[in-house]
C-alpha cells in the first residue's frame, strides 16, 4: 500500500534521477518539474517517498558574550536553524555552555586575574558550516589605552585616520564621537575615525571617547581645517538713490547666505565657496515721491580662493 503524504507547502526541493529538481503541490497531485516545465504529475497517493532537501540555515544572537570579572555570570544565546539537530561547545574550562531548546546559556566563572579572558564557542548544525561567537571576560584591575593617542587632524576634505589600537582587559569596549561629521568605525581591537568634507570657512573640532567596563575613559581630540574661502568684491553706485537689504543668497554647493554693506563704494566680503545670487532693494525719488524697486542677479559660482567682482549701479547688477 502506498504511503500518503500531506504537503503543506506549495513548492519543495526533491532529490531524484533524471534531473528533476522541484515538485509543486496542486490539489491532490504533485507536479514534478525540470527546467521550469512539468515532466509528469502523479496523485499524492501514488508517491512512496519524497526527500526534502532544505538549504541549511544557522544563526546565533548575540555574537559576543561579555562578562565582568567579579562573579559567576550567565548569558543566553538564541539559536535559529532549520536543521533537526544542533550542538554547542566551548574551548575554555572557565566558560561553560548549557544547551536548551532553541538557545544555550553561556556561564563564566569569576576571573581572579588581570588578564582579559577569551573563549571561542562553536555552534554546529547538520551540514551547515560552524558558527562561532566569542565570550570575553574582564580582568580584575581595569586597564584601557589606545595607540596612537595623539590628536587627529584632517584637511577640509573627507578622510580616514590611521588604525588606532585598543588595549584593554575589559569587555565590552566602545568608541563614540560627539559630532555627526566625525564618525568611528570599530573593529575587534581597533578603530578608525572618519570625517566628512568641511564646506564651512570655519574649522571644527570633535572628541572621540573610548570606554571599557570600569576603566577610566580615554579621549581623543579630532580637528578639521576650514575650506579655503572665496570673496565677493561688491561695488555700489547708487546714483541719486540708496540701497537697503543687500544680501548674497546661498543657492547650492555649500554656499552660506550673508549680508553686504549698503553704503556706496566697494566692500569685500568673505564667503564659503558655492553658488549665490545677489538680492537688493533700491530706493530713489521721482517728482518728490520715494520709489522702491527690488531685484536680484542671476546665479553665479565662486571657487575656493576666488574673488568675484560685482557691481550695483542703480537698479541693475553687473558681474
Amino acid at each position: 500500500m502506498k504511503t500518503q503524504i500531506l504537503i503543506l507547502i506549495t513548492t519543495i526541493t526533491v532529490v531524484m534521477f533524471g534531473g528533476v529538481s522541484t515538485a509543486t503541490a496542486q490539489g491532490n497531485s504533485i507536479y514534478f518539474m525540470k527546467d521550469g516545465n512539468a515532466v509528469y504529475s502523479s496523485p499524492i497517493t501514488d508517491i512512496d517517498s519524497v526527500f526534502i532537501v532544505l538549504t541549511p540555515r544557522l544563526s546565533v544572537k548575540p555574537s559576543l558574550a561579555s562578562f565582568s570579572a567579579a562573579a559567576t555570570e550567565s548569558c543566553d544565546v538564541v539559536v535559529s536553524t532549520n536543521q533537526p539537530q544542533w550542538n554547542v561547545t566551548s574551548n575554555q574550562t572557565w566558560c561553560t555552555v548549557t544547551k536548551g531548546m532553541n538557545q544555550f546559556t553561556v556561564t563564566a566563572t569569576a576571573n581572579t586575574t588581570d588578564e582579559l579572558r577569551i573563549a571561542t564557542i562553536t555552534v554546529s548544525a547538520g551540514m551547515f558550516a560552524n558558527v562561532t561567537i566569542e565570550a570575553r571576560q574582564s580582568g580584575v584591575n581595569p586597564v584601557l589605552s589606545i595607540s596612537p593617542d595623539t590628536p587627529i587632524s584632517f584637511t577640509s576634505g573627507s578622510g580616514t585616520s590611521d588604525v588606532i589600537t585598543v588595549t584593554t582587559n575589559q569587555s565590552p569596549w566602545d568608541a563614540t564621537s560627539n559630532q555627526t561629521w566625525c564618525t568611528v568605525a570599530k573593529g575587534t581591537d581597533q578603530f578608525t575615525v572618519k570625517a566628512t568634507a568641511n564646506t564651512n570657512i570655519v574649522s571644527r573640532t570633535a572628541t572621540v571617547t573610548v570606554t571599557a567596563g570600569d576603566a577610566p575613559d580615554v579621549t581623543l581630540s579630532v580637528s578639521q581645517a576650514a575650506i579655503t574661502p572665496a570673496k565677493l568684491s561688491v561695488t555700489k553706485s547708487p546714483g541719486g538713490g540708496y540701497y537697503s537689504g543687500i544680501t548674497a543668497q546661498a543657492v547650492s554647493g555649500g554656499a552660506q547666505s550673508c549680508t553686504i554693506p549698503t553704503g556706496a563704494g566697494t566692500d569685500v566680503v568673505t564667503v564659503a565657496p558655492g553658488t549665490y545670487r545677489i538680492a537688493y532693494t533700491y530706493w530713489s525719488c521721482y517728482l518728490y515721491v520715494q520709489c522702491m524697486s527690488s531685484g536680484w542677479s542671476g546665479n553665479f559660482t565662486v571657487s575656493p580662493g576666488q574673488t568675484k567682482n560685482i557691481s550695483l549701479v542703480g537698479s541693475a547688477v553687473g558681474m
